[in-house]
C-alpha cells in the first residue's frame, strides 16, 4: 500500500513510480529532515466544476512516530555540542555532503548552524532553481563555538552530482576528496579531472583532512524520479567509501514540500506513512542498475465511488490568522542589538553591507529607513527618485550612522547604481563584482558604458578587510517581482555566483510591500500575515532560488512625518539578520 496519496493534497497528487531505489542503506542509517529556507509548493485550484470524491482511505499519519527524535532533543544536543573525537589525531571530525543538484546539501549545513546558534544562519550559499550546482569549490565549513574555539566537527560542501557526463562533479574526484586529495578552495571542472602535481591536488594529506564520515543528500520528491545514471554515480561513491571502510549515512530533505502534512506540523516528520516508504526505499538495492527488471504498480480499480457535489467553495480570506514570521514582540530586543552591535572580528571596526537590485526598488529608501529607526523620526540623508525610470544614485557612497558626537554605529551601507534593462544603462556588472572585493573607491561615478579598470583613478588596489563586502542584499519591490525580466534575472544572477564564489552570504529585501498588498496599506503590522506578499516571497525564491527565510518584507518610510513601530519592526528585524550573516562570515576568515 502506498501512501502518497494520503499524504498528497488532492490537488498536488503525482504520480509515483514503484521500482526505482536509491541504495542499500540499513534503517538505522537514513534521516528525514526539513531544511530550513525550504520552498514551499503552491497547490493548483480545484476546477469548481469537478464533483468532489468521497472515498474511505487509511491515515496518512502513523499514531506513534517510527522513530522518536522530539524527547531526546535537549539530550542530543547537548551531545553534539560536547562532541570530541577521541582519536587524538583528529582535531575535527570531517563529513563530508554529497548528492544531487538541489538536494539540500548548502541548505542542511546553513540549518544545523541555526540549530548551533540558536537563529537563522545563511553562511553556505544556495540555490533551488537553476538545475546545475551553485557550488563549485570545495569549501569546509567549520561551526563557531566561542570567540577562538569551534566544535569538533566540520562539513565539506562539494559540487552536485547531475545527469550527464560533462557536467556536475566528476565521481573519480570525489573518490579523490574521501582520501583527502583535494584541497581546500579547489574549484571543480566537469571536463578535467583532478590529477596529481595539480595545483588542488594534496599529495600528503593527514588523517584530519580525509572523510571520516560520508552524507549522501536526496530529496523527498525527487527520490521516484532519479535516472538510471544518477543511481549508478552515487552507487559508485558508495563503494568507493564502502572500500576504505568509511561510515555512510543517507538523509531525505524536503519532506515539507512532498508531504502536506509535515507541512502543516513538522512534528509529523516520522509519524508520516509516506515518507516511511520514501525512507524504505533508500533500503532496498538499486534495481535497474542491479540487472533486474524495473517493475511498475498497476493502480487497483474500485468500485466506483460516492460522489458529493458541493457548492462552490468561498473566497479564501487574503489575511493568515498568525503571521508566518513573526517580528513585532521582538521589535525592542532586535533594535537593542542592532544598536549595541560590534563586530567580533577585530580587523573590521564596522561591517559593510552592499544593497544592489533593479533601479527604483527602494535601496537609498531603505537605508533612509534605517536612519530613521536608528534616529527614532523620519530621516533623509540618501537621495531618490521614484518617477524618473533611471538610477537616481551615480556614485558609490558609504553611509555612516551617527551614534552621538564623534561616534557611529559598528555597520555602515553602500548604495550603488541600479541595475538597468539594457547593456548600455545602469550599474555595470563588472563594477559591482569589483566593488565587492573592495576595489571601488568611495565617491567613484559609474559609467554605464565602461567598466572601472585597475589603474583608473576609482580603483583600490589593495583592499583592505573593511573596505570589502562582508553581506551582499539585493532589494526589490513586490509590485515588480512577477514583472522581472529575463535579462534582469540574469543580472541578478549574475552578480549572486560572483557574491558565492567569495563566500559572502546574501539575502533579499522586498520593499513597497504597501503598493501591493491593499491589507498591509490599511496595518503595516500585517506584512507577514498576507498571503499576497507570502506568494512574493515564494514567486522570488523560485525564480532566483534564494532560500526564503533569506527573503525578508518590509515597508519603507515615505510619506509619514513621525515614527512608526509597526513599520520599524519589520526592518530591524532584516537588519539584525543582516549583522548576523555578516559577523558569520567575518568570524569565518578567523578560523
Amino acid at each position: 500500500m502506498s501512501y502518497k496519496r494520503e499524504c498528497a493534497e488532492p490537488q498536488t497528487q503525482r504520480k509515483g513510480v514503484k521500482g526505482r531505489h536509491l541504495c542499500s542503506y540499513k534503517g538505522s542509517r537514513y534521516f528525514l529532515l526539513s531544511a530550513m529556507g525550504s520552498s514551499q509548493s503552491k497547490a493548483t485550484p480545484i476546477r469548481s466544476e469537478e464533483p468532489r470524491r468521497v472515498v474511505s482511505r487509511p491515515p496518512p499519519l502513523l499514531e506513534q512516530p517510527w522513530r522518536e527524535v522530539s524527547k531526546k532533543y535537549k539530550d542530543n544536543l547537548e551531545f553534539v555540542k560536547s562532541y570530541q573525537p577521541q582519536n587524538k589525531q583528529v582535531k575535527h571530525l570531517r563529513i563530508l555532503l554529497y548528492g544531487p543538484v538541489g538536494a539540500g546539501k548548502s541548505s542542511f549545513i546553513n540549518s544545523v548552524d541555526t540549530v548551533l546558534k540558536g537563529r537563522s544562519a545563511g553562511r553556505a550559499a544556495t540555490d533551488a532553481i537553476s538545475g546545475s550546482s551553485f557550488t563549485s569549490n570545495y569549501k569546509t565549513f567549520n561551526f563557531r563555538k566561542s570567540p577562538g574555539a569551534t566544535y569538533s566537527f566540520v562539513f565539506n560542501d562539494i559540487m552536485g552530482l547531475e545527469q550527464d557526463s560533462d557536467s556536475g562533479i566528476n565521481v573519480n574526484d570525489l573518490k579523490l576528496a574521501l582520501r583527502g586529495h583535494v584541497r581546500e578552495g579547489y574549484k571543480f571542472d566537469p571536463d578535467k579531472l583532478l590529477m596529481r602535481g595539480d595545483d588542488g591536488y594534496n599529495s600528503d594529506p593527514t588523517l584530519e583532512d580525509k572523510v571520516h564520515v560520508l552524507v549522501c543528500v536526496v530529496a523527498a520528491d525527487k527520490m521516484s524520479r532519479l535516472s538510471d545514471e544518477m543511481v549508478k554515480k552515487i552507487r559508485k561513491v558508495r563503494e568507493a567509501a564502502s572500500e576504505l571502510r568509511i561510515p555512510q549515512l543517507a538523509i531525505i530533505t524536503k519532506v515539507d514540500e512532498d508531504c502536506p502534512k509535515v507541512k502543516k506540523d513538522t512534528s509529523n516528520i516520522y509519524k508520516s506513512m509516506y515518507l516511511k516508504e520514501q525512507s524504505h526505499s533508500v533500503q532496498s538495492h538499486i534495481s535497474k542498475a542491479m540487472g533486474s527488471s524495473e517493475s511498475k504498480a498497476t493502480p487497483a480499480r474500485s468500485e466506483e465511488p460516492r460522489r458529493v457535489v458541493s457548492p462552490p467553495p468561498s473566497p479564501p480570506p487574503p489575511l493568515l490568522q498568525q503571521p508566518w514570521r513573526e517580528v513585532s514582540k521582538k521589535y525592542k530586543e532586535n533594535l537593542e542589538f542592532v544598536k549595541s552591535y560590534q563586530p567580533e572580528n577585530e580587523q573590521v571596526k564596522q561591517l559593510r553591507i552592499l544593497l544592489y537590485g533593479p533601479i527604483g526598488a527602494g535601496k537609498s529608501s531603505f537605508i533612509n529607513s534605517v536612519v530613521s529607526v536608528l534616529k527614532d523620526r523620519p530621516a533623509g540623508r540618501a537621495q531618490t527618485d521614484a518617477i524618473s525610470g533611471k538610477s537616481f544614485t551615480r556614485q558609490y557612497k558609504t553611509f555612516k550612522f551617527r551614534k552621538g558626537p564623534g561616534v557611529t554605529y559598528s555597520f555602515v551601507f553602500n548604495d550603488i547604481m541600479g541595475l538597468e534593462q539594457g547593456s548600455d544603462t545602469g550599474v555595470c556588472e563588472g563594477d559591482l563584482k569589483l566593488a565587492l572585493r573592495g576595489h571601488v573607491r568611495e565617491g567613484y561615478k559609474f559609467d554605464p558604458d565602461q567598466e572601472l579598470k585597475e589603474g583608473d583613478y576609482g580603483y583600490n588596489s589593495d583592499p583592505s578587510l573593511e573596505d570589502k563586502v562582508h553581506v551582499l542584499v539585493g532589494v526589490v519591490a513586490a509590485d515588480a517581482v512577477s514583472r522581472l525580466s529575463a535579462e534582469m534575472v540574469k543580472k541578478i544572477r549574475d552578480v549572486r555566483l560572483a557574491a558565492s564564489a567569495l563566500n559572502i552570504p546574501q539575502m533579499v529585501i522586498i520593499t513597497k510591500v504597501d503598493n501591493a498588498c491593499p491589507e498591509v496599506k490599511k496595518e503595516t503590522c500585517d506584512i507577514y500575515r498576507s498571503k499576497y506578499l507570502k506568494e512574493k516571497v515564494e514567486q522570488f525564491h523560485q525564480l532566483l532560488g534564494i532560500p526564503e527565510n533569506c527573503i525578508f518584507l518590509l515597508k519603507n518610510y515615505s510619506h509619514e512625518t513621525e515614527s512608526n513601530d509597526k513599520v520599524n519592526a519589520a526592518i530591524v528585524c532584516a537588519l539584525k539578520q543582516m549583522l548576523h550573516y555578516g559577523d558569520d562570515y567575518l568570524n569565518d576568515l578567523e578560523t
